[in-house]
């Protein structure tokens, strides 16, 4: 046990990792705001997907609800708000977090 501590020791790329264990385990500086100092804020590819994905699939299940019961345009428009706001909700709520962070 003992020579695999001092193996462990004199290995340079351990050290290092041992180190970096270290400074996550205390954690990672943060600015004045609170936001950590490496943290890239907010993803404009998130938010895209965020909001393109909900209206997709507002959309999808509206034009399939309307379809299965017969009705034109009802579902698809009721649907199509849902996801919607569900996306922007989403998009609050991220940006919310990031804000508190």
């Amino acid at each position: 046990m003992l020579k695999w501590l001092q193996l462990m020791e004199s290995n340079e790329s351990l050290r290092e990792l041992r180190e970096a264990i270290e400074n996550a385990k205390r954690g990672r500086p943060r600015r004045a705001d609170g936001a950590s100092v490496d943290s890239p804020g907010i993803s404009p590819f998130r938010i895209g997907i965020e909001l393109v994905a909900g209206v997709i699939v507002g959309t999808g299940l509206g034009i399939i609800t309307d379809r299965w019961l017969g009705t034109s345009p009802l579902f698809f428009f009721s649907f199509f708000l849902l996801g919607t706001s569900g996306s922007l909700l989403n998009i609050y709520r991220l940006a919310r977090s990031q804000k508190i962070k």
